[in-house]
């Protein structure tokens, strides 16, 4: 979930290693940052024959943010021909958009449940599989926005850009994720750098 670096991440780590190596044989594994960078969490892939990578830090307002995050996640994404995980998350969307055989299976630990059908974790698998399977072309084109891309100055306008304060919505919403997700020291940490970017 790179997009998310406040919410949990307990994976399953061994046995999710585990999944792959007898579904799979030895595959690429990308892992989030945070994880990344837990020499015990790459060792437990790598000691199975998994190749370990990451797209780096991809959320712009932390520190060692890697500007070439999406170019990062495209280029591992040509190199393959099936795209598998555990949970649902964008960059499933694009393997799809690349044509990408897309699975989902495996040990889930993170099991959010964010509506009757869910999106996450083994609450989601069955749901996206199907969605996928009798979808698979307007799916991505939908959930990535792929009908409605707009100018640059059209997205400055609508995301409210050229404004100096920071938008009140976003501001709601996302102190709410923030609540439900994570510690009140990270709570703490990302509000205080998403107002310092804003100045």
């Amino acid at each position: 979930m790179h997009s998310q670096p406040w919410a949990p991440k307990n994976y399953l780590h061994s046995e999710y290693a585990e999944y792959l190596r007898i579904k799979f044989g030895n595959v690429s594994v990308s892992l989030h940052w945070s994880e990344y960078s837990k020499d015990n969490v790459k060792k437990i892939y790598q000691n199975l024959g998994h190749t370990v990578i990451t797209n780096g830090v991809g959320t712009p307002w932390l520190p060692n943010f890697e500007e070439n995050f999406l170019s990062n996640q495209l280029n591992h994404l040509l190199k393959h021909a099936i795209y598998t995980t555990n949970a649902m998350q964008t960059s499933v969307l694009y393997a799809m958009s690349l044509g990408l055989k897309i699975d989902f299976g495996g040990p889930a630990s993170w099991v959010k449940k964010l509506d009757e059908t869910g999106t996450y974790g083994k609450y989601g698998q069955r749901y996206w599989i199907e969605r996928i399977k009798s979808d698979y072309e307007e799916l991505w084109k939908t959930e990535l926005g792929f009908l409605e891309i707009k100018s640059a100055e059209e997205l400055i306008n609508i995301l409210g850009f050229q404004k100096s304060s920071i938008n009140g919505t976003f501001l709601l919403t996302r102190s709410i994720d923030l609540i439900r997700d994570t510690k009140f020291s990270e709570k703490i940490d990302y509000l205080k750098n998403v107002f310092l970017r804003k100045k």
